[in-house]
């Protein structure tokens, strides 16, 4: 699994190859959640989630201004931790049939967290 993060929440386009139309993330990401991607006939055999941070703009946050505008942590493992987290707002989203509730808010801050600690670990030179 691979996870790309946008810490400074930039709007973002999704395309499955270069020249495609590009499609606003959040829209690819729906038709996903309705079993209808944008990019894939068929079996099913990837999937797109989205999920958003808010925080409060006014206040600094050294941490988020130091990172890249775009993170992208790559071959993320099904025993990983990250992964599980994932798994855990996937099931969230199925049994409530809403993306948005406190514990997938808390289970997403967690994501968060752990995407930063992994991008760190993975990048401490």
């Amino acid at each position: 699994m691979d996870i790309v993060m946008m810490p400074g929440g930039d709007l973002h386009w999704i395309a499955d190859e270069i020249g495609s139309k590009l499609v606003p993330s959040e829209q690819a990401g729906d038709a996903c959640a309705l079993g209808m991607p944008l990019f894939q006939q068929g079996e099913i055999t990837n999937k797109i989630m989205y999920e958003i941070i808010e925080y409060d703009e006014d206040i600094g946050y050294p941490i988020l201004s130091a990172l890249p505008s775009i993170v992208q942590l790559s071959n993320i493992q099904s025993n990983d931790n990250i992964w599980m987290t994932v798994k855990l707002i996937d099931v969230e989203i199925k049994r409530t049939n809403n993306k948005k509730n406190s514990i997938i808010d808390r289970l997403t801050e967690v994501l968060f967290i752990q995407l930063l600690n992994s991008f760190i670990e993975k990048n401490n030179h």
